[in-house]
């Protein structure tokens, strides 16, 4: 049996998804077969609906499977399936730009990027293309960091920040970049200082693009007051006038990666990568468990330079 949800919400109808099961297994014993429950909807993180349903009808008890699938998922099947000589070429290409307009397109990574010239018509062909990959890359990053504690800043859930400037998440065909960025902050109840910013943001006005991951929090002991939104824009911008060089001084062992910055009364530390390594959501995933990492790495240097001050 197979549920499909692209706008609506899957288990709306809590006990829906309950009746399809109970039924779908009474046919299944009735007929001596074996039963599949699929649920293919257009959430970037198994719905809580799937968990409530596996408590009700545990999969290992009832003897079935169930399986959920994201249409991002869907989509980079397809797209893998077009790269191979398939006869259904063109049925499968036609589904698979119905799937980009209506907004299903999985993440496919930037190495196909690499070497490519940026040239007038050709580089807003290509920056188009680019804004709709990170708006999934920023999507799929969001629950990630959510298993990590991080949570995005509200009431920036929705938006992407470019060159002082907001857009709509949904909306990558009316971005117009250098960059692209997203801030969070440690969940509620986790220790951190009030005013810490962490942030992934793709930066594009390089001879080659790249992806950073960093954090900052302030070099002032009285600092308490937490990050608005419009302050969160401002330090995107400001970070455009980061110093040529970082500090040589800030050695530690644990984040031998990590670059430090100065900026204003902040102190800045970040990882920078070319976004053509970037080539699956597995790279996202080993990059951002840098994050905890960044937390304490910030403490250690903001106490190393008030040492040497």
């Amino acid at each position: 049996m197979i549920e499909v949800k692209y706008l609506s919400v899957l288990g709306v109808d809590k006990s829906q998804l309950e009746r399809e099961v109970s039924g779908g297994l009474a046919i299944s014993k009735a007929e001596g077969l074996s039963f599949s429950f699929i649920a293919l909807t257009n959430d970037f993180q198994e719905p809580g609906a799937i968990k409530n349903l596996e408590a009700k009808y545990p999969p290992e008890e009832f003897g079935y499977e169930c399986i959920w699938a994201s249409w991002r998922k869907a989509f980079n099947l397809v797209e893998l399936a077009l790269k191979k000589d398939t006869p259904n070429f063109q049925i499968l290409n036609d589904l698979l730009e119905v799937m980009e307009k209506r907004g299903l397109r999985g993440f496919r990574g930037f190495s196909h990027l690499e070497g490519k010239m940026m040239k007038c018509k050709e580089a807003i062909g290509l920056l188009d293309e680019m804004s709709r990959n990170i708006s999934v890359m920023f999507k799929e990053l969001d629950p990630l960091l959510d298993k990590l504690g991080f949570t995005c800043f509200k009431p920036l859930a929705n938006t992407v920040i470019r060159d002082g400037a907001y857009r709509n998440l949904n909306e990558p065909q009316t971005w117009v970049p250098t960059y692209f960025a997203r801030a969070y902050r440690k969940c509620l109840g986790e220790t951190d200082p009030e005013d810490a910013l962490y942030f992934v943001k793709v930066q594009l006005d390089e001879e080659e693009p790249r992806l950073i991951i960093g954090g900052s929090i302030s070099m002032e002991r009285a600092a308490t007051k937490s990050f608005e939104h419009t302050e969160v824009n401002r330090f995107f911008l400001d970070m455009r006038n980061l110093s040529i060089e970082p500090f040589d001084e800030i050695q530690i062992e644990s984040a031998e990666e990590l670059l430090f910055y100065r900026l204003g009364s902040r102190l800045i530390a970040l990882i920078e990568k070319s976004l053509a390594e970037v080539k699956e959501l597995k790279d996202l995933e080993v990059l951002i468990t840098i994050f905890p990492e960044l937390r304490s790495a910030l403490k250690i240097a903001a106490q190393h330079l008030s040492d040497i001050q």
